[in-house]
């Protein structure tokens, strides 16, 4: 996992706490979120510059921001200079979709995980929900029939945010957990 990967998810739970705040101080968010002051403030910047947010007043001798109604996803990122980073893999894209769904196929991850920003194709979505599978994460819930009905799965092990990814020794790193799983079955 690279740092502006995990930077990205960090930034996303922060947002998401602004979200159900409406109205924070950057005290409010670092307290929330266990993040430091200056993270926060900075995320701050970020989404007061792109529309995100904006200052509504003090409280006490604080600033106040207000989440824009009407703004949707997540607000960019940026890196100390003022880039903006985007640095969602496919997976990621992936897990995120796995994470937020009941009962799904390798059809329905690719079509969701598919953005303007992350290109995912079937090829790769059916071949993680195999590795999930093999590894524990997935329960299959119904069998591929061969004749056109796709397999279903279920999430039941959901470690957090990151997205479990393999590795060569034929395992599965979990960034979350910090640990390998190592794959049982055979992979295709």
């Amino acid at each position: 996992m690279t740092r502006h990967s995990r930077k990205l998810i960090n930034r996303e739970h922060l947002w998401n706490l602004a979200k159900i705040h409406e109205e924070f101080t950057a005290h409010d968010l670092a307290a929330a979120a266990h993040r430091s002051l200056e993270h926060v403030r900075q995320s701050i910047k970020d989404w007061v510059r792109w529309g995100y947010a904006k200052a509504d007043g003090k409280r006490g001798n604080r600033d106040l921001y207000r989440v824009v109604k009407g703004k949707t996803g997540t607000p960019p990122a940026t890196d100390p200079s003022g880039r903006v980073i985007a640095n969602v893999t496919p997976h990621q894209s992936m897990w995120f979709v796995i994470r937020k769904s009941g009962v799904f196929s390798y059809r329905d991850v690719a079509m969701q995980a598919n953005t303007q920003d992350v290109a995912v194709i079937e090829d790769q979505a059916r071949d993680y929900c195999q590795m999930l599978a093999n590894a524990g994460y997935l329960d299959v819930v119904r069998k591929a029939d061969g004749k056109g009905r796709l397999a279903l799965y279920r999430l039941v092990k959901n470690t957090g945010p990151l997205p479990p990814r393999e590795k060569r020794i034929r395992a599965v790193w979990d960034d979350n957990a910090r640990d390998y799983t190592y794959v049982s079955r055979g992979m295709k």
